[in-house]
């Protein structure tokens, strides 16, 4: 795998809607390009992204997003081990206040040696942060200096939907400075 840093940029060609507000464009062939790329470093510049999910990642990836937000619809499913979520903003609700999301922000499916640093997760219906699999459980996850705000919108489940961070089916788990 290639050591360097790549850009969703780099696939902007993969936006089809172009001639839209950028606010409107559809980023989610480019966003799939930038997962399967070879590149272990891939960057987010500041600004915004609308993308379809659920979307897995399922190759090792430091996503770097400072100041980038994610408009989705769905999860952001992590498949791999060793993935790192650094600064990114995932938020269900456009700034005009169309809602988009329609699960969890994050989902942590069985994987291990996760880090989610720096994130915002805002204006989810679900969970911001769920952990799912009875089988395999998630261990060694990091999530620190993480903001949650606004999440279980339309949820007919209190007790399993609708929280900060869903902590089931996992080991090892350390939260730190996150409210």
């Amino acid at each position: 795998m290639e050591n360097v840093h790549v850009s969703i940029e780099k696939y902007i060609d993969l936006v089809s809607n172009r001639t839209d507000p950028r606010s409107e464009w559809d980023w989610t062939e480019a966003f799939d390009a930038l997962m399967n790329d070879p590149a272990v470093q891939v960057f987010l510049p500041p600004g915004a992204y609308r993308v379809r999910f659920p979307k897995a990642i399922t190759k090792l990836k430091t996503i770097n997003g400072e100041g980038a937000t994610l408009y989705s619809r769905g999860a952001l499913n992590l498949e791999a081990h060793g993935i790192r979520i650094i600064g990114l903003t995932i938020a269900g609700k456009t700034t005009n206040g169309v809602q988009l999301s329609e699960g969890h922000g994050i989902t942590l499916l069985g994987v291990n040696d996760i880090e989610i640093i720096r994130c915002n997760i805002q204006d989810i219906n679900q969970n911001a942060i769920q952990f799912s699999n009875q089988v395999n459980y998630s261990s060694n996850i990091k999530i620190d200096s993480c903001k949650i705000n606004n999440i279980g919108i339309s949820t007919a489940n209190i007790e399993t939907e609708g929280m900060g961070i869903y902590v089931q089916h996992a080991k090892n788990v350390l939260i730190t400075n996150s409210v």
